[in-house]
């Protein structure tokens, strides 16, 4: 700024404070969007996870005990792991459960692992509810009994079902 005869004179070369409060205005939105995406990005990240549907269960009588059938989906964003299988609150024996009988997972035997299923996977899972198995459970299987049987998750997830065994 300059002066000149006592008045005040503004140097032209100056940037106009309407355009100043633009070009500030315009960097605030783009910094706004700019944290936007990458909240939205980082709370998808964390908000993945797994959801499984026991769709049927039935139970069958066969020689020596019942044949236990589960239809499970994983609906949710994330792999489901299934690592263990809680008959009424105790685990099945790993011994068991990789014993070629006692559970399997689509006709096949569980090695590492029970079941992992991705987002929108299908799986059955069977399990031969015996003296054997009852053994190392410390308990009985009887006709019309109701048991509880839960699928556990490597993330925690616990998904339980009961079924009556005819």
């Amino acid at each position: 700024m300059g002066s000149r005869g006592g008045r005040v004179v503004e140097d032209e070369r100056a940037v106009s404070h309407v355009i100043v409060t633009i070009i500030l205005v315009a960097i605030s939105v783009a910094m706004a969007v700019a944290v936007a995406y990458w909240a939205l990005g980082l709370g998808a990240t964390f908000m993945r996870h797994e959801i499984l549907e026991v769709h049927l269960i039935y139970a069958d009588r066969i020689a020596g005990g019942w044949r236990v059938t589960a239809m499970l989906t994983n609906t949710g964003s994330a792999v489901a792991t299934i690592n263990t299988i809680l008959i009424n609150g105790r685990p099945i024996p790993q011994r068991l459960v990789t014993d070629g009988f006692h559970v399997k997972v689509n006709e096949v035997v569980p090695t590492n692992g029970i079941a992992t299923l991705s987002p929108g996977e299908r799986c059955t899972i069977t399990i031969i509810l015996d003296d054997a198995l009852a053994n190392a459970l410390d308990t009985t299987f009887s006709q019309q009994m109701k048991v509880e049987i839960t699928f556990c998750t490597v993330a925690g997830g616990n998904y339980p079902k009961v079924v009556v065994l005819s």
